[in-house]
């Protein structure tokens, strides 16, 4: 079962972890393989810029 999204934003290559909800306050970055992309506020949760995607 695939568990993260991997994409590159700003240049670089980043790691999106797949949620079931988001908890509020994160800031859509964009659309990828059926996902939405978020940046979350507290960016110590999965990788350095801290990014979940949800299932559109």
């Amino acid at each position: 079962m695939r568990n993260e999204i991997l994409f590159s934003y700003n240049g670089h290559r980043c790691h999106a972890l797949i949620v079931t909800e988001l908890l509020g306050g994160e800031k859509f970055i964009g659309k990828m393989d059926g996902y939405s992309i978020y940046q979350i506020d507290n960016n110590g949760l999965f990788d350095q810029f801290g990014f979940v995607a949800i299932k559109e």
